[in-house]
């Protein structure tokens, strides 16, 4: 049976050997190009959102032309809240529009919903707007069972004092404008779309949630390189500065997801290496079976005319050289009687010579 192992061996080891070495360098070779291809759909997809965040902040600085328009022209209190009032029935992301003096109090404003109208500015933003004199963009912050919001105070030198008209924005809008970018999948969220605030204020798309981040993890996004994938807790981030208020936006997605159809493809590989690794065992192994077992018929057969019997015939084992092996012997052993016949009549007549012999001389 050795040679049947043998050639077992050497049949697999032709057969499988190259086909997984291949196989291999073939899975290798197709992941890293379709991981390519998915991370650069994936910097595709996060440059369209990247613009539709910034395009979202190019339209509320044109709608902030209203606070230029107070500015310039010098208008009394009924004035200014008919302006206030057109203007947040006008636009839907406006959750409140407020105009403050230089102590803070409010002079006039409305929200979108008297429910809100209680709301106040931020005091710490006003005080920023009021030292630096410039456009303040607040925090994310989270109104309860609502979408979140954000102020932006804007300074005014309004007939010689000075005013604030903070804008209440809410991020629903924003929210509206992503959601098309998220794939789903029998509805499992697949991807994920951060705005991050300097303080830390995460806005989250799709589950509309705030959360806060901590320190430590926005010093690394502060120091990550700009629209490159990285990898952090098995997702896939890409991170990006918007050109609006300095806000963070971050395409995140579970690297099992993401990269999905690479281990679909390499689960696919792995069965179709062991599915043709048993057929090719099998296949050796009946190869080596049909190899062995004709000269293991002529072996059972030699050892037969060993023992004496030279009337037994080694059967056709096959169409091929062993067939003509197994006749040669069988021609063999006729011979080999034949001769042994000879050798026992050669005896006999000798006999007979010695006995005449032993006659002739009594």
């Amino acid at each position: 049976m050795k040679i049947f192992y043998k050639y077992l061996a050497a049949a697999l080891l032709i057969s499988i050997l190259p086909l997984i070495i291949y196989s291999l360098i073939l899975l290798n070779t197709t992941g890293k190009t379709l991981k390519d291809v998915i991370d650069k759909n994936n910097i595709n997809l996060f440059e369209n959102v990247n613009r539709e965040v910034n395009k979202f902040f190019l339209d509320l600085n044109a709608k902030m032309e209203i606070a230029r328009k107070i500015e310039r022209q010098n208008l009394s209190k009924d004035e200014k809240s008919r302006i206030l009032f057109n203007e947040i029935s006008a636009n839907r992301e406006f959750l409140g529009l407020y105009l403050y003096n230089d102590k803070f109090d409010v002079l006039t404003g409305m929200a979108s919903d008297s429910k809100y109208s209680e709301l106040r500015a931020d005091q710490s933003l006003l005080q920023k707007a009021k030292n630096t004199d410039s456009i303040e963009i607040g925090s994310i912050s989270p109104l309860k069972n609502e979408k979140p919001y954000f102020e932006i105070i804007y300074p005014l030198d309004s007939a010689g004092s000075k005013e604030f008209l903070c804008f209440r924005i809410k991020l629903e809008h924003l929210y509206n404008r992503l959601l098309p970018y998220l794939k789903t999948e029998t509805n499992k969220k697949l991807q994920n779309i951060l705005l991050v605030d300097p303080a830390g204020n995460v806005f989250s798309v799709p589950s509309a949630s705030v959360k806060t981040i901590a320190p430590d993890k926005m010093e690394i996004y502060n120091k990550s390189v700009i629209n490159t994938i990285f990898k952090e807790e098995k997702k896939i981030k890409i991170l990006n500065r918007s050109i609006g208020p300095g806000w963070f936006i971050l395409l995140e997605e579970p690297t099992r997801e993401a990269y999905a159809a690479i281990t679909r493809m390499q689960i696919l590989s792995i069965l179709l290496i062991f599915l043709t690794s048993c057929i090719a065992i099998f296949g050796a192994w009946q190869l080596a079976k049909n190899l062995t077992s004709p000269i293991q018929a002529l072996i059972k057969g030699i050892d037969v005319v060993a023992n004496g019997n030279l009337d037994h015939k080694v059967p056709k084992v096959s169409n091929d050289e062993l067939s003509k092996l197994s006749e040669d012997f069988n021609m063999m052993t006729v011979r080999l009687k034949k001769l042994q016949e000879n050798v026992k009549k050669s005896e006999r007549l000798s006999a007979i010579g010695q006995m005449a012999n032993i006659l002739g001389h009594e």
